[in-house]
């Protein structure tokens, strides 16, 4: 049998290691939910509408970080001394380059609005192409978000991104059938969120209840220009 070789060296072999390392070293757990994506798709229309290119993405990290506060135990770090919870949402985002996949980070991100976080969001992705991160960018974050909303991907399981103590992974948006708060069944765009945690430090029920809020929050309270 003869076929192509792809060698784990240079950055692949990095990643490889860090994703073996993250499988082997904690006790991960995944949670999965669906959320009405309605108001949502209408939040980044009305974005685009008044001129400013914000992403899904971007809406749902600024969601993140209104989100986050009530739920300290998901943005924190593990430290030889524990786990420590950071009063400050450094937010990383999952990147794919020709390399392999790198996180580099937003740094307090809560005290950016929807168009800040977006263009520092993208400007971050410019650096990543371009090979300009710095050491802080690529190791400073409290939270990851991970988007493969461009695919067909309904759910997947994240893998944290140590010493993380949780990410977020989103999905597509597409048309699904939906019951109501009134019980009738309705179309809706719906996306699913993944969050994967440490079971050391984060218990299934703060992981549901922070995930619920999240989708509550998309669902109902997207930011607007």
């Amino acid at each position: 049998m003869t076929g192509t070789a792809i060698a784990l060296a240079g950055a692949r072999a990095i990643i490889a290691q860090r994703m073996h390392a993250s499988l082997q070293e904690t006790a991960q757990l995944s949670f999965l939910a669906r959320c009405d994506a309605t108001a949502l798709v209408g939040a980044r229309r009305a974005w685009r509408d008044a001129g400013m290119a914000v992403s899904y993405e971007d809406l749902v990290a600024e969601s993140l970080a209104r989100v986050l506060p009530g739920h300290p135990l998901l943005n924190a770090v593990e430290t030889p001394a524990g786990l420590e919870l950071i009063p400050a949402l450094h937010l990383s985002f999952a990147v794919d380059l020709p390399g392999g996949l790198v996180a580099p980070t937003v740094f307090s991100a809560q005290d950016m609005t929807v168009d800040a976080l977006s263009a520092a969001r993208r400007e971050l992705i410019a650096r990543a192409r371009q090979g300009k991160l710095t050491i802080r960018q690529l190791t400073g974050g409290t939270f990851t978000l991970s988007n493969l909303g461009g695919t067909r991907i309904e759910y997947f399981t994240p893998v944290l991104n140590r010493p993380q103590a949780a990410i977020v992974g989103m999905s597509r948006i597409a048309g699904a059938p939906w019951v109501d708060a009134g019980g009738a069944l309705v179309a809706r765009q719906v996306m699913s969120l993944s969050l994967t945690v440490d079971h050391r430090f984060v218990d299934g029920l703060p992981a549901g209840r922070f995930l619920s809020a999240l989708c509550e929050r998309l669902e109902g309270a997207v930011a607007q220009p």
